[in-house]
Order: structure tokens, then C-alpha cells, then sequence
């Protein structure tokens, strides 16, 4: 056998492996602002999508919670049950949209958070991440390994 036929079935091989890795899951969502980038949990259902990050007692500063929609829409969120604080940043497409910072947990106040205008995704982030980076409205967005 020659040199070319073994590269040809390592790359082969290679392949078949990101293949693999890519359908299992195995290869993180993730979301790009402003040079930021930040591994996702998809809120895939709504179960997932009421429950939110309210499961977690923490998020870390490069992780976030993306809710994705069929169509941009007012989607109203709260902080029912949450544990910490947040920013909850509206975008359609891919540009942000509205941005709430800091929002507090709800101490029994069930405050909804709307957008200013429609929006088809929401990315919720450890609290003052938005400041911290800057984040605005109009910022571009990118996203790898969404399914």
C-alpha cells in the first residue's frame, strides 16, 4: 500500500470522528459577541425554556442559556425561582435587540422583561457580563454548532 491511500483513510477516519462528535453533541454550542465567545445550554423545549437557568445555583462568566424561537415576537422573561442574578440580552438574527442588565432575582416580584423590539433568540449571562464587555444594541452575533 502506498502513503496516499493511508492519508486518504486517516483522513477519512478523522472525519468520520468530528462527524460523530458533532451530531452526538459532543462539540459545544457555542455564541460570539463583540470577540466574546461563550459556551450555550440550549433551552431546547418548553420545559426547558420555563425552567431556564433557575436549576443552577451559578453561571459561569463564559457560559450562557440560549432560548431559540420559531419567529421574533415580544417573549416576556422573569426571574422566577432564579438564584442570581443575570443580563438578559434579546437578539433577532443576528444582531442584539434590547439588553437588561443586572436584572435581580425576583424575591417574590414577578417582573416580565420584554424586548423593545421582536426577537427570535434570548441569551441569558452571568450578571454585569453585558458592562463588562461592553455588549450594545446593534452588536453583531455569531453562532457555532447550533442545531
Amino acid at each position: 500500500m502506498n502513503l496516499k491511500f493511508y492519508l486518504l483513510v486517516i483522513f477519512a477516519l478523522f472525519a468520520l470522528l468530528i462527524g460523530i462528535f458533532v451530531y452526538k453533541g459532543l462539540v459545544s454550542p457555542t455564541i460570539k459577541i463583540d470577540g466574546h465567545t461563550f459556551s450555550l445550554i440550549l433551552a431546547k423545549d418548553e420545559k426547558d425554556k420555563q425552567i431556564g437557568l433557575s436549576k443552577y445555583s451559578k453561571i459561569d462568566q463564559d457560559k450562557g442559556m440560549l432560548f431559540i424561537f420559531d419567529k421574533a415576537d415580544f417573549y416576556p422573561f422573569w426571574m422566577k425561582d432564579m438564584k442570581f442574578p443575570i443580563d438578559i440580552i434579546f437578539i433577532n438574527g443576528n444582531k442584539i435587540v434590547t439588553i437588561y442588565a443586572e436584572v435581580p432575582t425576583s424575591n417574590g416580584n414577578l417582573i416580565l422583561y420584554t424586548p423593545t423590539e421582536p426577537a427570535d433568540r434570548v441569551l441569558e449571562v452571568k450578571a454585569q457580563t453585558s458592562t463588562k464587555y461592553n455588549f450594545k444594541v446593534g452588536d453583531s452575533v455569531e453562532y457555532k454548532n447550533i442545531r
